[in-house]
């Protein structure tokens, strides 16, 4: 139940990931600090959420990017 994140960044700054669930409450920040410029890889342990759709949003230098996933087990 572990699922990669990878996102890219035009240069260094700070980022922020949340998890939100279907309903949009926030579940998990798994990432909340300085990010690399270009590619940028995060691991979300999800062994104690349940099957599902989930939202991940990325904040990170003026710009907020969020994207689906779903999570199988």
């Amino acid at each position: 139940p572990m699922t990669v994140i990878e996102f890219s960044l035009p240069k260094e700054s700070r980022a922020t990931i949340r998890i939100f669930d279907a309903r949009g409450f926030l579940v998990d920040t798994p990432f909340n600090g300085v990010a690399h410029e270009g590619m940028n890889t995060l691991t979300w342990n999800a062994r104690d959420r349940a099957s599902g759709v989930y939202f991940y949003q990325l904040t990170a230098g003026g710009i907020v990017e969020t994207r689906k996933m779903m999570l199988l087990k």
